[in-house]
């Protein structure tokens, strides 16, 4: 089940994330650092930068939830 609100749209947020992963003994690795800040307006970033995809991240587990 996904919620879903009536509220007017909200104006766009500009937000840059990083994220730090920690190798475990087990070779699996877990987030160490994850943390986001928001920014006044579209940061700019270096011609060779990879971004990631912005995906819905609660696609996955909305489609298999159970109530």
């Amino acid at each position: 089940m996904r919620v879903v609100h009536n509220d007017p749209p909200a104006a766009p947020a500009h937000i840059c994330y990083f994220s730090i992963w920690r190798k475990q003994a087990n070779g699996s690795y877990k987030v160490f650092i994850d943390q986001g800040i928001g920014t006044p307006n579209a940061p700019s970033f270096a011609p060779d930068f990879t971004r990631a995809d912005a995906t819905d991240r609660f696609e996955t587990r909305a489609a298999t939830a159970t109530a």
